[in-house]
């Protein structure tokens, strides 16, 4: 996307051609949802509007087909334990577990020349709400066979209690889809986009304006964006939409999961997002189940 800067309160704007001097440092990993800002990485040519640092979400998964060679890109997803990743039902409810791969630590899908090394994990089982459809409860557990070892650039997001509420906070979604309508899936380097999240009101306001049924906006779903210019496109579903942990700022909850929208940066148009807040008792019961510590990925 070309154009203005977009910086919210979370960023500071730089041009593309300046060059940012960092070594590689050995981050302490300390409970989820932990934000490297500056990143894990050597000099890099970025622009902090758009590209993720190396290392900056370490929660950030790709999820791939493996019933082809090379891999073929799904969408996005996010580590909430060494074996389980978060990511939206629709990405995967056509496939089984075992044609799905995932990787974690990724960043430039386009180059192996970084400071640490992503994983792949196969996938043993997927678990999608009983109440699912395209519309409603679009949320889906992958079950590693292997669990991904702790390292700097790999590490859980939080997520939150039923209660939480994200409304006007502005949040980062970040993934490997497509930059704008016109450019293809996979850009190389991990994009990341600054969103507001629109009240539930405003919400429903913005999606009747652009003609889409109430049917896709109950309460297991929220929306965010609507910005110019500023928007997820193009294979972005299933990656998460993070906020700031309010007295944590670097610390942050996965609000959402991207599930589709209208269009790709139209000023007016957010897209729809699982809403995790909601879904909480459902996920919580389903990592009971498999046994997995709710300090993981709570606080």
């Amino acid at each position: 996307m070309n154009g203005p800067n977009f910086c919210g309160n979370l960023e500071t704007c730089c041009h593309k051609s300046d060059k940012i001097l960092r070594t590689v440092v050995e981050a302490k990993i300390s409970g989820c949802g932990l934000r490297h800002i500056n990143g894990l990485s050597k000099t890099l040519n970025y622009d902090t509007n758009l590209e993720a640092q190396f290392g900056e979400f370490p929660w950030m998964a790709i999820i791939y087909s493996s019933s082809t060679t090379p891999l073929n890109y799904i969408g996005g997803g996010s580590i909430l334990a060494p074996t389980i990743v978060l990511t939206a039902a629709h990405k995967v409810i056509s496939l089984r577990a075992d044609q799905l791969t995932v990787s974690a630590g990724e960043w430039d899908m386009k180059s192996v020349k970084e400071p640490y090394p992503h994983l792949n994990r196969n996938v043993s089982q997927i678990i999608t709400h009983d109440g699912y459809s395209h519309a409603t409860n679009n949320i889906a557990l992958l079950v590693l066979q292997f669990s991904f070892s702790g390292m700097p650039n790999i590490s859980p997001i939080c997520l939150p209690n039923v209660h939480e509420s994200f409304d006007n906070m502005r949040c980062i979604v970040t993934g490997w889809g497509a930059r704008t309508t016109n450019t293809s899936i996979s850009q190389g380097i991990l994009k990341k986009i600054i969103l507001p999240v629109l009240p539930r009101v405003e919400c429903q306001n913005k999606l009747s304006k652009m003609g889409m049924d109430p049917i896709y906006f109950d309460q297991s779903s929220i929306c965010a964006g609507g910005e110019k210019d500023v928007d997820t496109c193009n294979g972005d579903g299933g990656s998460p939409l993070v906020c700031p942990i309010r007295g944590h700022p670097n610390r942050f909850y996965q609000a959402g999961i991207l599930t589709g929208g209208i269009g790709c940066g139209l000023e007016g148009n957010p897209a729809l997002y699982t809403n995790v807040a909601h879904l909480m008792p459902w996920i919580n019961q389903q990592l009971d189940k498999l046994g997995i510590p709710r300090s993981l990925y709570t606080l």
